[in-house]
């Protein structure tokens, strides 16, 4: 297998989250093309397990499937912030808990599209947080499911959230062992 040959990327139109770019390729084979992608700064997923062993998820509305969905708490990444300060603060955000981070894996969500890297963490110890509150829009139900209740979503077909299936496959081994 051999990488194609990429043109120059034009950037056709962007806003604060993402930039939309197309470029020119030719495949191994002499194939030219035009290529459509979504740049990203990245994101970062938190899995977080409390003291006796529930994973804390939030249910939200989500405009593009307009569908309620369970998911992990996380978010996209903004200019200057590191993974770590991200999940941090999403932690926070989202379910009203910090806690300790330990980076637990990274996978590209999307990649025939976005040059997103999504950079996962487990969290433990817990406490409560106020240290940041929801953007405006966010509208977040904090949720707190026993492992065997997740698990039995997902193999059920309820969880269709994506990024989130892709981080408990990751995550799932870990936190398995740890709640043992």
């Amino acid at each position: 297998m051999e990488k194609w040959q990429r043109g120059e990327l034009k950037l056709e139109q962007s806003n604060p989250f993402w930039e939309y770019y197309t470029a020119g390729y030719t495949t191994q084979d002499g194939h030219a093309g035009t290529y459509h992608l979504v740049h990203t700064r990245g994101s970062a997923f938190v899995v977080p397990v409390d003291d006796v062993g529930n994973l804390l998820l939030v249910r939200q509305y989500r405009f593009p499937v307009d569908d309620i969905t369970l998911e992990f708490p996380g978010g996209g990444m903004r200019e200057g912030g590191t993974p770590e300060e991200v999940a941090r603060k999403e932690l926070i955000e989202e379910t009203g808990f910090g806690g300790v981070l330990r980076k637990i894996g990274e996978f590209y969500p999307y990649p025939g599209v976005s040059t997103e890297t999504c950079h996962v963490f487990l969290a433990r110890d817990l406490v409560p947080s106020r240290e940041f509150l929801p953007d405006e829009s966010e509208h977040l139900e904090l949720v707190r499911l026993p492992v065997d209740a997740w698990d039995a979503m997902v193999q059920s077909g309820q969880i269709r959230d994506g990024m989130s299936l892709s981080i408990w496959a990751l995550a799932r081994f870990l936190v398995l062992h740890l709640t043992g």
